[in-house]
């Protein structure tokens, strides 16, 4: 695979060096941005990040969200609504906007035409979330949030398709801020230091440290009713996500057993699906079993809403939250002030 490596290498570098040497040119925006992405292909935990800085930051700020909307089939810029579903602004964009309504999410391919339109919709924008949009340089952020997974790091993978990587690791310099995602709950000191010793970063960038913190499931379009995981539970989990692994990690830890349907990243479910899972559940031999999906997977079954209603088929969400640890934990939120400070300060 190292030829077609070397191409896609050629071709991405070649991308970057036009926008160093600004022949390509970034826009800048009055209202700051912060961008939030990773060099690999796949799931690092943008949405959750995403979602971080939502929660953190919505007191202080107006904030929109800007997503391209993957694999969304409509196309341009879009506002989203309350009622629209998936497939018109895209299975993430929706995860945010059923979460936090009360917030602006828009979607649109090209991130520099869809912040004036987002400006122009909603005027008391302050702030602006870029999700997946390291790569995407025609917009210049306030701040370069990468990403990147514990057990997978960028420094140890490759141009794709000898590996994951969308383009060289030295990339990564353009970050202001690298948060190593998906750390095990048992993290501690001396992982923190064998990981800083193996990437180094540069004296200005920022190393954070995030986990998964995983809260009480609750049953699909009936969110007032929850169930507990324990010892005695037999959980069928199923997904459309790019990395499922840690999730299936802690079920297993906290789980009597775990039987595991994988799809697609991103995969459309149609209701022969959600037969088969009714049957296979049907013929697990526990007294005490449940049916168990992500929120990305959730939304994504909405469309099929009166047919799990009628079926009194009950499928759990497992809702999840970023939560940070290491030794500088504390410092994330006052940086992220800063930088938006002096953006604001300079433009």
């Amino acid at each position: 695979m190292w030829p077609l490596a070397l191409i896609w290498g050629f071709f991405a570098a070649l991308r970057n060096w036009l926008y160093d040497i600004n022949f390509l040119n970034g826009a800048e925006f009055e209202v700051p941005s912060i961008s939030i992405g990773n060099l690999s292909m796949g799931g690092s935990g943008k949405t959750p990040m995403t979602e971080y800085f939502i929660l953190h930051f919505k007191e202080v700020f107006n904030i929109a969200v800007l997503s391209r909307g993957y694999r969304r089939k409509s196309s341009g810029f879009k506002i989203a609504k309350t009622n629209d579903n998936y497939t018109i602004i895209g299975d993430e964009p929706r995860q945010i906007k059923a979460k936090f309504n009360d917030i602006v999410v828009a979607v649109g391919e090209s991130r520099a035409m869809a912040i004036p339109q987002i400006i122009s919709h909603a005027p008391q924008t302050n702030l602006i979330i870029l999700d997946d949009a390291f790569q995407h340089r025609s917009v210049k952020p306030a701040l370069n949030v990468l990403l990147t997974p514990y057990h997978e790091p960028f420094w140890k993978d490759h141009l794709f398709p000898m590996g994951w990587l969308r383009e060289q690791r030295s990339n990564s310099k353009r970050a202001d801020i690298i948060m190593v995602t998906k750390c095990p709950q048992d993290f501690n000191a001396s992982d923190e230091a064998r990981i800083k010793s193996e990437f180094q970063p540069d004296k200005d960038q920022k190393m954070f440290f995030a986990t998964v913190q995983y809260h009480l499931p609750y049953q699909l379009f009936m969110p007032q009713n929850k169930k507990a995981i324990d010892n005695q539970t037999s959980v069928l989990l199923f997904s459309g996500i790019a990395d499922g692994k840690e999730l299936n990690e802690y079920l297993s830890a906290a789980a009597k057993e775990v039987f595991w349907v994988e799809f697609d990243d991103h995969y459309n479910y149609e209701q022969s699906d959600l037969e088969t899972l009714q049957e296979t559940f049907a013929n697990l031999d526990s007294p005490n079993k449940m049916i168990l999906t992500t929120e990305k997977d959730a939304v994504r079954l909405e469309p099929y809403m009166n047919y799990i209603l009628s079926q009194q088929l009950e499928i759990y969400c497992l809702p999840i939250q970023v939560r940070l640890i290491g030794s500088n934990k504390d410092q994330f939120d006052n940086l992220v002030f800063q930088f938006i400070n002096f953006y604001n300060s300079a433009n």
